[in-house]
C-alpha cells in the first residue's frame, strides 16, 4: 500500500500550496484596499448614473488615486501566485482544464494589472488634472480614453477571467482535485455575485460604490479564504493506491 503523491502535504504547515493561497489571500486584501481607495466615494443619484469613475476622481485627492492604483497593481500580480497553486492542483488530474485555467490566469495577469486597474487610475488622474483647466475638454478626452483604450483591454481581460473561473469550477465540480465537489463554489464568481447584491440597494453611498468597485477583489477573498479553511488535510490517508 502506497500513498499517492496527489494530496501528500497539500495543506500541511509549510506546504507550497498553502503558502501560495496565503499569499493570494494577502494580495486580495491589498487589491481590495486599492479598489476602495478608488471607488468608496459617496455620490447622489444623478451623478451616479453616468461616468461613475470620473465623478469619483473629482471627489478624492490625487494621492488617493495614485495609492489605489499602485496597491491594485501589486495586489493583482501577487494574486497570481495563489492562482498558480490552483493550476498545479488541477493539472494533476486534468491537463486539459489546467491548460485553460493557465491561459485565463495569464490573461488576468497581463490585462488585469496595468490594462484595467492601472488604466482606471490613469483615467481618473488625467480627468482630475484636465478638468481643473477645462471641464469640457476633460470629459471629451476621458471619454475617448475610456472607449478607445480601457474598454478593449477590459473585454480581453474578461475573456481570460471567465475562462479561468469556468475551468476552475468544472475541475472542482468533476472532482479533479482533492477537494469535495461543493468546493466548486469556492469561486471568484460566487464572491462577485454576493457583493453585487449591495448594488441593488437604493442610493449611491460610499459603501455601495466601494462594493461595486471591489467585486473581483471580494471574489478573490472568498475563494482563497474558503480554499484555505476547507483544505482536505486528512485526505492523505484516504487517497491510497495499491501497487
Amino acid at each position: 500500500m502506497k500513498m499517492t503523491q496527489e494530496t501528500r502535504g497539500l495543506c500541511g504547515a509549510g506546504s507550497s500550496y498553502r503558502r501560495g493561497l496565503l499569499i493570494g489571500l494577502f494580495a486580495a486584501v491589498l487589491t481590495l484596499i486599492g479598489d476602495l481607495l478608488l471607488g468608496a466615494v459617496s455620490l447622489n443619484g444623478a451623478e451616479a448614473s453616468r461616468y461613475r469613475l470620473l465623478e469619483y476622481a473629482l471627489r478624492i485627492p490625487e494621492s488617493r488615486i495614485l495609492a489605489g492604483g499602485l496597491l491594485g497593481v501589486v495586489g493583482i500580480a501577487a494574486e497570481c501566485i495563489g492562482f498558480y497553486q490552483i493550476y498545479l492542483l488541477i493539472q494533476r488530474k486534468s491537463p486539459r482544464l489546467s491548460t485553460l485555467f493557465r491561459a485565463g490566469m495569464l490573461c488576468y495577469l497581463a490585462w488585469g494589472c496595468c490594462g484595467v486597474h492601472l488604466n482606471c487610475s490613469v483615467l481618473m488622474f488625467l480627468f482630475k488634472r484636465i478638468s481643473a483647466l477645462n471641464e469640457e475638454a476633460a470629459l471629451v478626452i476621458a471619454s475617448d480614453f475610456q472607449y478607445h483604450f480601457l474598454l478593449p483591454v477590459y473585454l480581453l481581460f474578461m475573456l481570460g477571467f471567465m475562462l479561468m473561473n469556468l475551468s476552475q469550477f468544472i475541475a472542482f465540480f468533476q472532482r479533479k482535485t482533492p477537494y469535495p465537489r461543493y468546493a466548486a463554489f469556492f469561486n471568484i464568481f460566487i464572491g462577485i455575485l454576493c457583493s453585487s447584491l449591495f448594488v441593488l440597494l437604493p442610493g449611491s453611498s460610499a459603501f455601495e460604490n466601494g462594493m461595486l468597485t471591489s467585486e473581483i477583489s471580494i471574489g478573490n477573498l472568498w475563494m482563497f479564504l474558503m480554499l484555505l479553511l476547507c483544505c482536505p488535510k486528512g485526505s492523505e490517508e484516504r487517497e491510497e493506491s495499491v501497487r
